[in-house]
């Protein structure tokens, strides 16, 4: 669960920072959203976060001890390693997200 909870960070930053860097054309803010939309954003985007770590904790520790279990390998690397690959995994498509709009 630890290493799942870094996954939703640079979401959470892309949604508080997002809005106003794509707002601004040529050094001038054309239209700021108003502070309802970011309070919208970052709710939402902390519920599906912490369903993102519980469903990756969860998934990753039960993959993790269903393939270490009789093997020399710890289970609890495993599932952090595992959840590592689903945080790049996430990150990736942030960034595919964040590039499609510019």
């Amino acid at each position: 669960m630890k290493a799942a909870l870094i996954g939703p960070l640079p979401v959470i930053g892309l949604v508080i920072v997002g809005p106003i860097l794509s707002a601004r054309d040529g050094g001038q803010f054309e239209f700021i959203p108003p502070i309802w939309f970011f309070v919208g954003a970052l709710f939402w985007t902390i519920i599906f976060g912490g369903f993102y770590v519980l469903l990756t904790g969860i998934v990753s520790g039960w993959i993790a001890h269903r393939f270490a279990c009789d093997t020399a390998v710890p289970a609890s690397r495993l599932a952090i390693a595992i959840a590592w690959v689903a945080n790049l995994s996430l990150w990736g498509w942030v960034v595919v997200v964040a590039m499609t709009d510019s």
